[in-house]
C-alpha cells in the first residue's frame, strides 16, 4: 500500500495505484504486510518527473542564411555541403541550460530511432 507521507498512513489513506505526482521530487511511503503473520514494514521511495526535451522548428531566418546555397563547388551537379549544426540554436530554443542538450542529426526517422548513421 502506498501514502503520501506518514499522517495519512496513520490515518489509513492509501494512494490510488493510478497516481499524479503533486509534487517533483516526491516522496511516497509504501507499506507491505504479511498477510499470514500480520506482520508490517515501511519504506519509501522518491519520483520525479524531468522536463521533456522539445525539439523546437527551424526558424526562416536560419533556414534562408544556412540552408539555401548555390552549388559552388563547380561540379553544378545540384549538390553542395551544409552545416547542420547551425540549425542547433533554433532546436534548442529558449531550453536552458542549452548545455544540458544535444542535438544529433539522421538522414531518417528510422535512423534517428535506431541512433545509427
Amino acid at each position: 500500500t502506498f501514502y503520501f507521507d506518514a499522517a495519512a498512513q496513520a490515518a489509513n489513506t492509501p494512494l490510488p495505484y493510478i497516481y499524479d505526482n503533486v509534487s517533483t521530487p516526491q516522496t511516497i511511503l509504501v507499506e507491505v504486510v504479511n498477510t499470514v503473520t500480520g506482520c508490517i514494514n515501511t519504506a519509501s521511495f522518491v519520483i520525479a518527473v524531468e522536463q521533456q526535451a522539445i525539439a523546437n522548428p527551424v526558424t526562416q531566418a536560419t533556414l534562408d542564411t544556412y540552408f539555401d546555397l548555390c552549388d559552388t563547388d563547380g561540379s553544378n551537379d545540384g549538390f553542395t555541403e551544409f552545416d547542420l549544426t547551425q540549425a542547433t540554436a533554433d532546436i534548442i530554443g529558449t531550453q536552458s541550460p542549452a548545455a544540458n542538450y544535444t542535438v544529433t542529426y539522421y538522414e531518417t526517422q528510422a535512423d534517428a530511432l535506431a541512433g545509427t548513421n
